[in-house]
């Protein structure tokens, strides 16, 4: 992994620094350093881990980033309403039935 971590700040800059982008994912041991400095304007991490390729983490970008968009979520307040959109973690979420194997 190298760039910053990716987080909902960040995805927010781009959002709105950019109309268009594409996204470019290394394999084992990453992309060519020239391309890298020739063609990139922006590196993301999503941790300090290891997949095999940079696929996966496209797809959480790609997934985050669509979310954002107008029509996608039923509900838009869903996005401004997000916890993280303050940069505070999820908290616990109950859903039904309201009873589960004995806890309320």
């Amino acid at each position: 992994p190298q760039g910053p971590i990716f987080n909902q700040s960040q995805l927010c800059d781009w959002k709105a620094s950019y109309s268009d982008l594409i996204l470019v994912c290394g394999h084992y041991e990453g992309i060519d350093e020239r391309f890298l400095s020739l063609c990139v304007d922006q590196e993301l991490s999503i941790g300090p881990y290891i997949v095999s390729g940079g696929e996966l983490p496209a797809l959480v970008f790609v997934d985050a980033l669509v979310r954002t968009l107008p029509g996608v979520l039923g509900n838009p307040q869903s996005v401004t309403e997000e916890s993280l959109e303050r940069g505070v973690l999820k908290y616990p979420q109950y859903t039904r039935p309201r009873e589960f194997q004995g806890e309320c």
